[in-house]
Parts: structure tokens; sequence; C-alpha cells
């Protein structure tokens, strides 16, 4: 009985075979053709000098009197061309490195950059095109060869596109940039040597790229690359997903840096995953402060398209990671040590975009925002550290932000069933702005709180929290704003007493008695006195210069009665008189013993 045969030794057999055909003659055949040129002038020099040994006595040889001679030709062409080759590889190497570093310059690359390996790579893909044609260069620049290697499926070709995008798109644009540039490199130099600052100088002016260079380059970028409809948009935004592991950390922050300088143009509809690929620095713990920075300003630039506004507002716990990112213990540390850093890159674009989301969803009716703001312990904490913290409340811009915020989810709020503790909170975070004393820098920002509060207080439940602040006491401190006629806040607190006394509807709680006699017995017969104070003055006081009379004609009319010095007083003099209304309705014209009372108080 025959044994059956092995397959794997019949495969094995070919496959040594194949080995050693490779071995034995590709290899050398292709060590022959990549490195003939470089071998030939060797072996021509070689045989040069052996002929003398080999051919020395050809006397009484007719056959071999002309061999000599023609070898000598022979061997010296061939040596010739190997020299003539060598010279233009030296020459073009020469000339690449040069155009490679006045590149380098010239876009602030320095030698670890791995940009210049990409710069590098296109000089070599011209020349060698050149070389086979000399018109290959018509049309061809680093933004079309990126673009190229954006449209490849090799992971390596649109890396490599990638950086060079990045390193086009920090060029300064503008003339102030240059300045900044300038700035900058001056004052890297050593204050004591003047030759390194004249180096500087020189090394700027030098190096320059044109500022019309710079432009018709960026608008090249924005047709071929930044266009809404461009595919490399879309690979550069996919890259961003700090949860794949496929690009390095390298790679994904130049592409941060390309999506960030295309956000404008971004259609969010047409990139899937593109909110997910761009938040998820937001809540990743390893990513940089820088990556942050970054993603924020993506966002923030993203939210100027309604449309993105609309898509990220929707978005289920987007706006949670952004308010949680704000002050979490990542960036807490940089909220403490380089506060100001913090404040311009994260914190005011950050909650300008929390600003926008809850704008949107007030025009839309939708409360899922609020919801999640108010259920998430992070977010409240984080709303009222930016509130309560000293150094953020400096930040006027930031202040005014935060507020918006709060106002408008506390309003949007109230329907919901969620979250009361929470509004109290917010609401006593408001008034402790508003009844801040001291700080010039702080009034806009104190009026931003006290129109808030104005705004809130037409709800029944945040007037009961209103009253009942300071343990009651916030009626007598609103009583001294509005009897204090150089206080700015005047309205502010008339409005926030007449929704009071109008939107209360615990009559017999202690605090609203306590309102009830502030508005009695102090704050309504003063301010009828100064609304109702119509003693004529010797010379009555216009509003504002009217441009229409003037010395050469008719006279300005004569008012009978003194009028405010501005369009604030007249603000102020309408919240008044609304207050008085509002009290009258509410509290006189209801009570008996309050009205006996109050014409006592004013005989």
């Amino acid at each position: 009985m025959a044994l059956p045969q092995n397959p794997f030794r019949k495969w094995s057999a070919r496959g040594l075979i194949r080995v050693l055909v490779f071995t034995i003659v590709l290899c050398p055949l292709f060590a022959l053709y990549k490195f003939g040129l470089f071998v030939s002038p060797g072996i021509s020099l070689w045989r040069l000098l052996q002929l003398h040994q080999d051919y020395g006595d050809t006397a009484g040889d007719s056959s071999m009197a002309n061999l000599k001679p023609a070898l000598v030709v022979l061997y010296s062409l061939a040596l010739l061309q190997g020299v003539l080759f060598y010279y233009r590889a030296a020459i073009s190497s020469l000339e690449e490195q040069r155009l490679l570093e006045k590149v380098a310059r010239a876009y602030g690359l320095d030698e670890y950059d791995k940009a210049r390996r990409s710069i590098q790579d296109y000089l070599r893909e011209t020349r060698v095109g050149c070389e086979k044609d000399p018109s290959f260069a018509r049309g061809r620049n680093l933004i079309t060869y990126a673009a190229g290697l954006m449209q490849s499926n090799s992971p390596d070709s649109y890396i490599s596109g990638a950086r060079i995008i990045d390193t086009l798109i920090r060029l300064p644009v503008s003339t102030e940039e240059n300045r900044h540039k300038l700035i900058d490199m001056i004052g890297s130099a050593p204050s004591s040597s003047g030759d390194a600052v004249a180096r500087n100088l020189v090394r700027f002016i030098r190096t320059r790229v044109p500022e019309s260079v710079v432009e018709s380059q960026h608008m090249l970028m924005n047709n071929l690359i930044g266009s809404a409809s461009s595919g490399a948009i879309k690979k550069f935004v996919q890259m961003l997903d700090s949860r794949s592991q496929s690009d390095s950390t390298e790679t994904r922050f130049r592409a941060m840096r390309i999506v960030a300088h295309f956000a404008s143009e971004i259609r969010l509809s047409k990139i899937p995953y593109a909110i997910q690929c761009i938040s998820s620095f937001l809540s990743n713990s390893e990513a940089s402060h820088r990556h942050k920075e970054t993603s924020i300003y993506i966002l923030w630039k993203l939210t100027d398209d309604e449309e993105n506004l609309r898509l990220m507002s929707n978005t289920n716990g987007l706006a949670l990671k952004i308010i949680k990112m704000l002050v979490d213990s990542d960036g807490g540390e940089l909220h403490d040590s380089e506060h100001d850093r913090w404040c311009t890159n994260i914190a005011v674009p950050g909650m300008e975009v929390i600003k926008r989301f809850t704008s949107v969803i007030k025009r839309s009716n939708n409360m899922q925002l609020p919801r999640e703001i108010l259920e998430s312990t992070d977010a409240i904490d984080t709303l009222e550290s930016m509130l309560n913290c000293q150094q953020c409340k400096v930040e006027e811009e930031l202040q005014r932000s935060v507020i918006m915020v709060v106002t408008q989810i506390i309003s949007m709020g109230t329907s919901l069933p969620v979250g009361d503790e929470v509004k109290k909170r917010l609401i006593l975070s408001l008034i402790a702005i508003f009844l801040e004393s001291g700080g010039d820098g702080k009034s806009s920002v104190k009026k931003m709180a006290g129109e808030s509060l104005a705004q809130l207080s037409c709800v029944s439940e945040n007037s009961s929290t209103i009253l009942g602040a300071e343990d009651g006491r916030i009626v007598d401190s609103l009583t001294q704003v509005i009897l204090d006629k150089n206080s700015e806040y005047r309205k502010s607190a008339a409005d926030i007493l007449k929704n009071l006394c109008s939107h209360y509807t615990t009559n017999e709680d202690v605090h609203f008695q306590k309102l009830k006699n502030a508005m009695i017995d102090d704050v309504i017969p003063k301010v009828l006195r100064e609304v109702l104070d119509c003693r004529p003055t010797a010379e009555p006081r216009l509003p504002f210069p009217n441009p229409i009379y003037s010395y050469y004609t008719y006279p300005p009319p004569q008012y009978p009665y003194p009028m405010p010095d501005s369009p604030y007083e007249v603000e102020d003099q309408e919240a008044l008189s609304s207050l008085c209304a509002a009290v009258h309705a509410r509290l006189i014209s209801q009570d008996p013993d309050l009205a006996t009372r109050f014409d006592q108080i004013d005989k």
C-alpha cells in the first residue's frame, strides 16, 4: 500500500527554489540597476590603472595594437559619465538642501519639525519630474501638492499633507501679525547684545514671506481644502477623535489647528460624527491644556453658523462637557496658576458657546438642556465657582456670559420639577453680585445681575427666594439702592421690588410683611416726593442738547418743570413711577389699613 505524499514538502521545495532564484538572480540585477552609475566610475578608474599591467607590451601583435587605446577611451568615457553623474547629484542635493533651508526659515520651521521632511519630499518630487518633463512644475506648489496627498488612501500621505497645510496656515497674514513676530524675534535676543538684535532684525527681513504671497496661498487653501464640500476637511475632522489609536498625538494636534483655521467653513451636517470627534478632547483626562483650548475655539467658531448651532445645541451631553471642562480638576490647575490664559482661551469662548446654546433652545422651547444642567452637580458647581471666584469677577465678559446663561437656565427651568434648590443657590449668587460694593469696573456686571433678578422676580417661586435672601435683609439693601439718587442701579432695584410686590403670593409671610412696611413707611413717600417734585426752577434743564435750535434761530421752548439730565434718569423715573403704581395696586388699594397709614405718613 503506497503512503500518501506530504503536500507541505512539495510546497516547501517550491518556496526554496523561489528564494534561491530571487537571491541569485534578481537581487544582483536590482543592485546593478539601482547603484550601477555609482559603481561604474570606480570600476572604470580601477581598469585604467590596471591597463598598463595587463596590456603593457603589445609590440609585434597587430591584433592588440589598438586594443589599449580603445580601452582607455572606453574607460575614460565611463569615468567621465560617472563624474558628471556625481557632480549633478551633488549639485542637486546641495540646491535642494538650500531651498529646504530657505523655505524652513520663511515658514518658521526648526530642524526637528517633521514638516521639513514633507517639504523635502515635495522638492525632490518636483526635481525628478522636471528632469523628465521641464513643464512638470507648471501649476504646482506646496498647496496643490498637499491637496493631492490628502486625496490618497495612504495614512502616511495624508499625514504628510497635514504637516504642510499646518505649516502654511501658521504663517502671519496681516501686518499686525508680522509686527508681533518681529517683536518676538527681537525680544528673544539678549538685552545686552545689540548684534543679536540686529541679526534677528535682518533675519526677519530676509525670511519674511510677502503678504501678497501669503494672501494668495490662503485663498487657494480655502478653495482646495477649506470648502464645505472638501474631502480633506472631512478627514481632518475625523482625525480629531481622541478615542482613535491610529493617529499620533502630533498628527491629531496638527489636524486640530487646521480644523480651527477652517472652522467657519465647516458644515457639521455634511460630516458624520463631526461633533463627537471635535468634542472628544473635552472629556479626555489625558488631553493637554492646548488641546482643550483648541477644541473650545473650534466649537466657538462653529456656532457662528446657525445650522451648526442648532445641531450642537441639540446634541446630548455636549453642553455638560463644555461646562464641566471649564473648571474641572485639570482645568482647575490652569484656573489657579494661569488665570488670564484660562479666562481668555477657555472660559470666555466656552461660556459664549453655552450662551448661544441657551439662546437657540429658548427660541425652540427645548427643555433638554436646562434639565441636563440643573441635574448635573458638576455643571452647577462650575457655574457657581465662576460667579463667586474673586479673580473671575474682574473678567467682565466672562461674568456677563455666566449671568446670562444662569438667567436663561432658571427661567426655562421654572416649569421643570427638578433643581429647586439649585435654582435658589444660583439666584442667591446673583443677589450677592448685585449687592456687592466696590469696584468701578463691575458696574455693567452688577447692572446685568440686577436686570436678571428683575426678570426672575416675575415668577412667584423666585420671588420667595429673593425675599428670603440675607435673612430678609435684602429689602433694606434694595431700599438703600433706590433712595441713593447717585446710584446707577436704581432702575434694577425698583423693578425687583415692583415684581416682588406684584408676584409674591404668600401675603402673611414675615418677609412680605417686612416688604410692605418698607414700602409704606420709607420707600414710597420719598420716591413720590422725588417723582412729583414740580417746583419750577430759574433755568429749566433740557434732557440733552437739541441741534435744531441755535443762536441764529428761534429760542428753545421753555419747560415748566425740571427735566432729567440724561435718558438714564428718564428710565429711573419711569421705573420709580411704575413701582409706586404697583404698590398702590397690590398693597394700598387692597388694604384699607395700609391706605390710612399711608395717608397719615404723607401728612
